[in-house]
This record gives C-alpha cells, structure tokens and sequence, in this order.
C-alpha cells in the first residue's frame, strides 16, 4: 500500500502584506485557491509562518511550558480551576477525562479576558499566570500573532481580494462564493474574536495504563462569551453543498446550551462548574 501523499504546506506570507502590490494580490488569489483546495481535498493543511514568525519564539515557549510542569505540585496547584472559573487555571495530571478514562497529561489553560469578570460564570473568570519571569509576556506576544495570523486565513477563505482599489472575487469560484456583505457581516464577527489556549504536558504514559495522554475527541472551532448567540452556518458555506447532502444541513444552535453539553464530563470531579 503506498503511503498517503502529505498534507499540503500553504504561504500565509501575502494575506500578511500590508497595502498588498498587483504582485501580492496574484499571490493572495493563488494561496487563497490553495487553500480551498487543500480544505476540500484534504481537510487539513499546514501553513508556512516562517517569513511571520521566528523559529525561536514558539522554541521559547516550549521551553517555558516545561519550566512550569517542573514546579514543585503545590506552586502549580496554586493556579487550580476550581480556584476560578473552572475553565481558566491548571488541570493536575489526570483530572481531564476522555469518555470515562483519565487523560494522563496536566495542562493550564487561558481565553481572551472578558470584562467584568465574574468566576462564578462559565469562562467568565481571570486568566491565572504562573509567576515565572517572562512566561506571561512571551504567551501574550504569541497570542496578539496568532489573532493577526486567524484573520489572515478568515480573510484568504473568504477571498475578499482589492485589486486597484476595486473589489473583486477572485476565489469566489473556487471557494465560499462569499459576496461582500457577507465578508463584512462575517468579518464583524471574527475581527475580535474569543480566543482559548492551552499549555500541555505529556508525561510518559506506561505500557499497562489503561487511559490516554490525550483522548481523540472534536474541538468546537469557535468561543463565544455570549452563551445566548445562536450560531448558524454560513449562507455561503450552505450554498456549497450537493444537493443530496442538503437534508443533513446543520442546524442553528444556542452556544451555551452546546457548551453545557460538550463539557460538562470532561473532569475528574464529574459535574462541575458547566453543569
């Protein structure tokens, strides 16, 4: 059986370019069609940052992070979920579980900080940060990139391309077949996004356990601090499916009632703070 071809490495680098020349904007139309293409042939792609960011960046956090599941366990427990919201703050070594069986990892996990902050709600709460010298500014510095970096990618699958100041659509025959309304409705909506990251250590698991470093399971691809906003597809997104597959369409939901759902046994404690 020969091995599966590997998955495509796509230059974000034009949709970075600040007052974008003709030249850039032939490159944006030709990462944005590669893009697409890689979504729909594969469903998954790497995105080339190098030209964005340093090698040495993501190297020092790594580094960073190992620092931090070195201290001792009660320095680390100090930054415990329960001492939050019960999302923000550290998970000790198999508190997080993946249908019934403890994940054999510890992590601390941090989202955009809300205003008024209010532990007692669901995400509502204050990020905890370890107090190790330049751990705080070094994650911050990666997340203002990477929310530069998200638009940059929105921004090439919408295809929204300006070409001598005029508005075209270049992808749009090849991608969402976005118009520019809706970019701009969609845009307002993602410009700002809330954001969750997570810091994980692997300890080796053993050969005899019976759980996971990390069990396979789905990540919602989208935090919404409003927990009434009803989330619904894309129009443009509805517009691409094959007739046979519209009576699958997906179906607006109500984000915190999906929160509730998806997380409310993901800890060791059982019924906590989602429930």
């Amino acid at each position: 059986m020969s091995a599966p071809p590997p998955l495509p490495i796509i230059d974000i680098s034009p949709f970075l370019t600040p007052n974008p020349t003709d030249a850039v904007q032939a490159q944006r139309a030709s990462t944005a069609a590669a893009l697409h293409s890689a979504c729909i042939e594969y469903g998954f792609f790497y995105l080339d940052i190098s030209t964005y960011v340093s090698p040495a960046l993501p190297a020092h956090l790594a580094e960073l992070g190992r620092a931090f599941f070195r201290l001792p366990q009660t320095e680390k427990d100090q930054l415990a979920l329960k001492n939050e919201d019960g999302a923000r703050g550290y998970a000790r070594l198999r508190e997080n579980v993946t249908n019934g069986k403890a994940d054999c990892h510890e992590g601390i996990d941090f989202y955009k900080p809300v205003a008024n902050p209010d532990r007692t709600r669901p995400l509502g709460g204050e990020n905890r940060w370890p107090a190790m010298r330049g751990f705080r500014e070094a994650y911050e510095e990666w997340i203002a990139k990477m929310e530069v970096l998200g638009m940059a990618v929105m921004q090439a699958y919408a295809a929204v391309l300006l070409r001598r100041g005029v508005l075209t659509r270049d992808l749009m025959a090849q991608g969402l077949g976005m118009t520019r309304e809706e970019w701009g409705e969609l845009r307002t909506k993602v410009d700002d996004s809330f954001w969750g990251m997570r810091v994980i250590g692997y300890p080796p698991l053993p050969t005899d356990d019976d759980g996971f470093s990390c069990g396979a399971h789905n990540i919602p691809f989208f935090f919404e601090p409003n927990f009434d906003a009803d989330i619904r597809p894309l129009d443009a997104a509805l517009r691409l499916q094959k007739p046979e597959d519209r009576k699958e369409q997906r179906k607006p939901v109500v984000y915190g009632e999906f929160l509730l759902k998806k997380v409310g046994s993901n800890f060791a404690d059982g019924k906590g703070k989602y429930d």
